[in-house]
């Protein structure tokens, strides 16, 4: 899986780089691969595991597309966004706050919707989060990958 930049922007442009480097890595498996399983996750033998979401990314045939938009309201509280309904291989980044972000917030973000992007694309399993809320969310797949990849890659 590769992750591609669609807006112009010099840190948009190495994030999605490095992201990638990271997703094509021995060593983000074997650290994916030490979860037991990840709240609100569900396949036919009950919770998802570490190796299913690497199994899932590994074989998942849609590379990301990142793109900053300028949300209607200045002040969204939104990071970003993944909906399959307007594309299934696009992610949305608020330009607004990631312009202000650090590198490793910004990848936490493009990350945790990469890990949505790929739920998406998987039929036999689920490994989502529920609502938006990100209270009690932490164990959650996109939550929790997200954070691995930014504390052991970053």
């Amino acid at each position: 899986m590769q992750v591609y930049p669609l807006s112009k922007s010099k840190k948009l442009n190495n994030l999605c780089r490095d992201l990638s480097r990271v997703l094509n890595s021995n060593s983000f498996f074997e650290e994916l691969s030490k979860f037991d399983g990840f709240e609100y996750s569900s396949d036919s033998d009950g919770v998802v595991d570490g190796n299913e979401v690497a199994d899932a990314i590994k074989y998942c045939t849609i590379d990301a597309r990142v793109i900053l938009y300028r949300p209607w309201w200045r002040w969204s509280k939104v990071n970003g966004y993944f909906n399959a309904s307007k594309a299934i291989d696009r992610i949305y980044i608020n330009k607004y706050s990631f312009d202000k972000r650090d590198y490793r917030s910004c990848a936490n973000t493009i990350m945790h919707e990469i890990i949505h992007l790929v739920d998406h694309w998987d039929k036999e399993r689920s490994f989502s989060h529920g609502s938006n809320s990100p209270i009690g969310k932490a164990e959650s797949a996109p939550w929790k990958i997200a954070k691995l990849v930014v504390d052991k890659f970053f």
